[in-house]
């Protein structure tokens, strides 16, 4: 496949369903470098971008009938969209097709993909198909000079599409070289001295065995490329990222969602260093003609890209104001909502709604001794430092003997300057902590949602808690009196008392009581009897698609998280339809968004045999939005859901919903 004929390839469907990366995401089309021809694959350069186009009236190619690709360069205002055009160099620009580009940082160095020539003459493989390669060059005084061919070209197969990383000492590039996954795959090569290494192909989780190319790296070490042949691909080209992990490889790819990519062609993503704002290509509908550059713009910074702040926290006395030595300080990354799902300090747990025997899916904190491994102690001034992520909100846990624990949210949301430096207060604690593990008496297993009843002897008053999924419980005790601690939970019977000392004013002091319960009749203790009601948000979908949207993706995780805990645990999954489109259309999309729903759960570690996907159609409409009846978006999107029944956890459990829905409008009035 020559580089015209794929920069140019058509789709004619194309999936808009998986989750957009953030909510706020402005895009326009730069139209004074846009026209009926192809404009594409942008790049940073001085003020402006480096773009290619087919709009210079120079020689035509025979095989797409249009002029051969050229470079041009446009400035740009300050809100970042392009100006009027120009011939980018004389050099680079030739009678054969030229680009993309990238450059070094400083931008003495171009790096640009250009059909393989030799004397001047385009050199085709053994099948006659001429292919591309990537050349650098350097910038001289009037223009760029000394072209080289790179080392890792060849006339046999195709390399194009560079991509320098920040630093220079890499070089990521598209290729369909022998030894691939298949189509084009994304590799990568790494600067030795004055020559380049050998490619390195990025595996599986970017590659697929169709055409994975438009590579772009990030400072932040995100990947940003496009493929036609990842599974949420339903056809064309789509933008996809890929971050990294602790060792440096890349993880699975993740399709960057509906606001950049349409039911067409979207390619060629670059993005600025703080991740707020970019350009990329689309031949989406509204465009000029062919492929459009469009710039877009994110305040809150796009998801995956924060780049390394420098974070210090000190930590004082209330009182003394006196540093602290020795606090254990825990950081946690929070996710899109805004909560933690660090699984060493929260956990999902199943927990009574007040006043009724319903549950709730409920992330809750683990006891306060997780904090006995912290990620960092203050030093001698009281500080501690820690890398941070730009555009991002963390927890940070702070704990010390004989103070009171403090949890509070560290936040670098729009902060350019490091370091960023928190100061965190201890309250002494004014009452000593009791903890406990409750476990079956015979087995050792522990028993988790166990309510424990703690009475002060003193005063009679009773307060109670709950053990986490780990059977832990935690609570703080006033000195001065003994106290009588018992546990009881539904199927078993109740615990003996415990006693505890008096409790001393001493609140460096830790009480540990541990009970036992025995299950009824032998049950096992973790049974939820008939008619329990799990309160889960739906799974709502946007009109005539299946994807699982943002808030769904954190209902099944922690879906997935609870079905872990539980292994007896099986559920339905019944997805619904709103009412328009034929029966027989809404029965095969409810399918498919059961299905959906499935993948998602087995994708994240569960076995596929403890879920049964439904398709209802619209059978089951919730409201008055059935065929004939005008009805408003959001009314339509209360019918559009999965709803997830607990059919096997020792008993059947049925679902409720906990949300309202929205008002329905009796259109007789209006």
């Amino acid at each position: 496949m020559n580089f015209s004929l794929f920069a140019q390839q058509n789709a004619n469907t194309k999936s808009l369903d998986k989750l957009a990366y953030n909510s706020s995401v402005v895009i326009k089309n730069c139209n004074a470098i846009n026209s009926d021809k192809l404009e594409f694959s942008p790049m940073f350069y001085q003020t402006g971008i480096v773009y290619v186009s087919t709009r210079a009236n120079g020689e035509i190619d025979p095989k797409t009938g249009l002029p051969f690709f050229e470079l041009f360069y446009a400035d740009t205002d300050r809100n970042g969209i392009p100006l009027k055009p120009e011939p980018f160099s004389l050099e680079i620009n030739s009678n054969v097709h030229e680009g993309p580009v990238s450059f070094s940082r400083n931008g003495d160095q171009i790096f640009f993909s250009r059909n393989n020539l030799k004397n001047g003459v385009t050199k085709a493989d053994q099948l006659h198909r001429i292919g591309m390669k990537v050349y650098s060059a350097s910038r001289g005084q009037y223009d760029w000079e000394n072209i080289v061919d790179l080392p890792f070209n060849s006339d046999q197969y195709t390399v194009f599409h560079p991509s320098l990383s920040p630093d220079g000492f890499k070089l990521y590039f598209s290729s369909n070289m022998p030894g691939g996954y298949g189509g084009y795959d994304i590799y990568v090569c790494e600067k030795l001295g004055d020559t380049w290494g050998k490619p390195v192909n990025l595996g599986p989780n970017v590659n697929t065995d169709k055409k994975e190319a438009f590579p772009f790296i990030h400072e932040s070490g995100t990947l940003f490329f496009t493929s036609d042949g990842h599974k949420d691909n339903l056809g064309g080209l789509d933008l996809y990222s890929s971050t990294t992990d602790s060792d440096g490889n890349f993880m699975p790819a993740e399709n960057m969602g509906e606001q950049f990519n349409s039911n067409k062609d979207d390619l060629g993503l670059i993005l600025n260093t703080d991740g707020t704002r970019g350009y990329f290509t689309s031949d989406r509908t509204g465009g000029f003609g062919k492929d459009d550059i469009y710039f877009f713009e994110v305040k809150e910074g796009l998801n995956g890209t924060s780049v390394p702040l420098d974070g210090i926290v000190k930590v004082y006395d209330e009182v003394t104001k006196k540093p602290l030595e020795g606090v254990s300080i825990k950081l946690l990354e929070g996710s899109p909502d805004g909560l933690t799902s660090n699984g060493e300090l929260y956990d999902v747990m199943l927990m009574p709604t007040d006043g009724s025997k319903d549950l709730s899916l409920k992330l809750v904190k683990k006891s306060n001794s997780a904090l006995n491994n912290p990620d960092k102690k203050t030093d001698q001034e009281g500080g501690a430092t820690f890398g941070l992520k730009s555009n991002k909100q963390y927890v940070l846990l702070v704990a010390q003997k004989g103070y009171e624990n403090e949890e509070l949210v560290l936040s670098t949301i729009g902060k350019k300057e490091s370091p960023i430096i928190t100061e965190v207060y201890l309250k002494r604690k004014t009452c000593a902590d009791v903890t406990g593990i409750i476990k079956m008496a015979k087995s050792g297993i522990v028993v988790s949602n166990a309510l424990v009843k703690i009475t002060n002897n003193c005063t009679k008053e009773v307060i109670t808690t709950r053990t986490n999924a780990d059977g832990v419980y935690n609570t703080c005790l006033k000195d001065g009196c003994d106290y009588t601690i018992s546990a009881e939970k539904e199927g078993f019977e109740p615990s003996k008392n415990a006693k505890t000392p008096k409790v001393v004013k001493d609140f460096t002091q830790i009480y540990n009581v541990n009970l036992d319960l025995n299950p009824i009749n032998g049950r096992g203790g973790n049974a939820i009897p008939t008619g329990t009601v799990i309160v889960l948000e739906n799974i709502y979908y946007d009109f005539g698609k299946w994807n699982i949207r943002a808030g769904a993706a954190r209902e099944l995780d922690a879906l997935s998280a609870l079905m872990k805990k539980y292994p007896s645990m099986e559920i339905e999954l019944s997805s619904h339809t709103d009412s328009r489109g034929s029966d027989e259309f809404n029965k095969e999309l409810s399918v498919k968004r059961a299905d959906a729903a499935h993948r998602y759960l087995v994708a994240r570690g569960v076995d596929s045999k403890r879920i049964k996907p439904l398709g209802m159609g619209e059978a089951l409409i919730r409201n008055k939005c059935k065929d004939g009846v005008e009805c408003s978006e959001e009314e339509h999107q209360y019918n559009r859901r999965t709803e997830i029944k607990i059919i096997r956890i020792d008993e059947p459990v049925s679902i409720k919903y906990e949300d309202k829905g929205p008002e329905v409008i009796d259109r007789k009035k209006d």
